[in-house]
């Protein structure tokens, strides 16, 4: 039998390690990650960009409240869920810890009322 070298756990632990070192630069606050996204999305037709957006974001109409969410600087490790945290803070880490952000971690079955980030999505439903 041929043993696979890179077992599940080896790769868990360098994903565990990535996300630690991402979580260091944003407590550091740095900003190089934010430079190189606006380089990117500035070479973006905007088209492009507005149409992929879209087919993300299906909720209508859209709210831009100054108040809504977390403050991204204030999101913390949890005990649980830290899969879903590294996730989070590997988008996140492109924007100001003064923006806002609204997250849930799990297996979400329903469409939130308002932007939220989401590592999982319905899969039925008018909105898709």
């Amino acid at each position: 039998m041929i043993r696979n070298p890179i077992s599940h756990k080896n790769v868990k632990f360098l994903y565990y390690a990535k996300g630690t070192y991402v979580e260091l630069l944003r407590k550091l606050g740095h900003k190089k990650s934010r430079e190189n996204m606006a380089r990117l999305v500035d070479s973006i037709d905007s088209d492009v960009l507005y149409k992929r957006l879209n087919y993300y974001n299906k909720l209508q109409p859209f709210s831009n409240e100054p108040n809504q969410g977390v403050l991204i600087g204030d999101i913390e490790m949890p005990r649980k869920n830290k899969t879903y945290y590294f996730d989070l803070i590997e988008f996140t880490r492109y924007f100001p810890n003064t923006s806002r952000v609204n997250y849930q971690f799990g297996d979400i079955t329903k469409v939130p009322e308002i932007p939220t980030l989401l590592k999982s999505r319905p899969i039925q439903g008018e909105k898709y």
